[in-house]
């Protein structure tokens, strides 16, 4: 295999968290300037496989490959710094305000230069005036947008989304959405987002993977998931999608 040719290659890579099996033996190759979706019911592994992407854990075997580079601990430290990673809740410090939190890491690294808040700040459609508020003082989907400035501030190659709209509600979550895609379509970054919505994967993603108790079952789009259906699993899996609708 060439790895030089996937932005990112899990080969064979398996996690057990003690007794629990996250991950059985997987292969994934997620394809550069494309957004991968990986989806699944709760515990299937796909936060495991973003967490092992971004260094946070590491794989009981196999192997990672992140822009042609394999990563190990000595490669982890640089590798890590080109991706940006956006999680639930945000993961914002509450003593920090917006603009502290999104300029954290680049104040860290000595690359405050580097970045242009306004434009960020007009990329995510976050109001300027917002910038010197704490989290605590703005509403769910501005604060999911403060943590997409911040992990898109230093111009990653990959953005690593675990589940960043699953605590809004819909009418937020619906414009975060819009929002998310026409991000991706401008910034044209490799992206793996995780989510449980296959509705949102259809209209994010460019491929979507299925997993199921820490292996894939299947890849593709929305419409070979309903047409060509790997196994009853899938179709069982759509059919419990209330949000599935024509992309």
């Amino acid at each position: 295999m060439n790895y030089a040719l996937a932005m990112i290659v899990l080969s064979g890579v398996s996690k057990r968290y003690e007794s629990t099996v996250a991950l059985h033996p997987l292969d994934l190759e997620v394809p550069a300037g494309k957004v991968t979706a990986l989806i699944g019911p709760s515990g299937c592994g796909k936060s495991t496989v973003l967490r092992l992407l971004v260094g946070l854990v590491e794989p009981d075997s196999g192997e990672i490959w992140i822009h042609g580079e394999r990563l190990v601990t000595e490669s982890k430290r640089n590798l890590r710094r080109t991706l940006g990673y956006v999680i639930q809740d945000g993961g914002l410090f509450p003593h920090l305000t917006s603009r502290k939190n999104v300029m954290l890491m680049a104040e860290q690294l000595g690359r405050e230069k580097e970045v242009d808040i306004d434009a960020l700040a007009s990329l995510t459609q976050f109001p300027l005036e917002a910038l010197d508020r704490f989290p605590l003082e703005l509403s769910g989907g501005q604060r999911q947008r403060v943590a997409l400035m911040r992990a898109l501030a230093l111009q990653p190659t990959t953005l690593l989304l675990d589940e960043p709209l699953g605590a809004l509600d819909p009418l937020i979550r619906a414009d975060l959405q819009r929002d998310l895609k026409e991000i991706f379509a401008r910034v044209k970054q490799t992206v793996v987002l995780v989510t449980h919505d296959m509705g949102e994967a259809a209209y994010l993603g460019d491929r979507i993977v299925l997993m199921r108790e820490g292996q894939i079952v299947q890849q593709g789009t929305l419409k070979e998931f309903q047409e060509q259906p790997a196994e009853p699993f899938v179709t069982e899996f759509l059919r419990a999608q209330r949000t599935v609708v024509a992309i």
